[in-house]
């Protein structure tokens, strides 16, 4: 790039990767990344994670991760963003084991997962047809402060259904109605036909007919 009297990781380049990340450029990001390191210097947090961001674009999601192993590795301080493109990372591919662990690294953090961290988590979780995660996050969500959001609920009933889990899938959807805030936000105001019939679907592929007839009539 050659910016003559500038220091590595400065504005310049970090407004270079930024647009390679946008753009799915993940070459020019990782020619970025080199130039950096021949100034002497190690890629700042934000300099990998629109590196990370540039690969997930083009779902290039193995270097994506690597980058993103090698950091946890060196036992340093993860940012939300880059845990945010490590779980999308994630959510593409369907790597639960990963999903979780950035989740606990989040979780030991000053601020804690975003409610788009779980999201994005248990769209992994989907993914990979792990409900059990999916479940167990779930209700971590639940002990906590915060209210899962519609996506949350909408993403774990479904896998549970899905998985044949009909009867946790149920008792969630329950969890929904009774206790979710009825809101006009569009983040919290669930679509509650569209899950239902996903429940209900789940407990008819298991040909529990006397449990579809209990539901409806609930």
């Amino acid at each position: 790039m050659g910016f003559n009297s500038a220091l590595p990781n400065n504005y310049n380049y970090m407004a270079a990767l930024r647009g390679c990340a946008r753009a799915g450029m993940y070459e020019e990001a990782e020619n970025l990344i080199e130039e950096i390191k021949t100034q002497g210097m190690k890629p700042n947090n934000s300099a990998l994670t629109y590196t990370m961001e540039a690969y997930n674009k083009r779902g290039n999601i193995s270097k994506s991760l690597s980058i993103l192993t090698e950091f946890l590795g060196n036992k340093k301080e993860l940012t939300l963003q880059m845990g945010l493109a490590g779980l999308d990372s994630c959510a593409i591919s369907g790597n639960s084991k990963i999903a979780s662990l950035i989740i606990d690294v989040m979780k030991s953090s000053k601020n804690g997962p975003t409610m788009l961290a779980y999201v994005l988590a248990m769209k992994a979780y989907s993914k990979a047809n792990d409900w059990q995660s999916a479940v167990k996050l779930f209700h971590e969500i639940r002990s906590s402060d915060c209210v899962p959001s519609r996506k949350v609920y909408r993403e774990v009933i479904s896998l549970c259904a899905k998985t044949g889990q009909w009867r946790i899938s149920a008792a969630i959807l329950k969890d929904l109605i009774e206790s979710v805030p009825q809101t006009s936000s569009a983040d919290f105001s669930p679509n509650y036909d569209f899950l239902w019939n996903i429940v209900a679907g789940s407990m008819a592929r298991a040909e529990r007919w006397v449990e579809v007839i209990q539901f409806i009539n609930e």
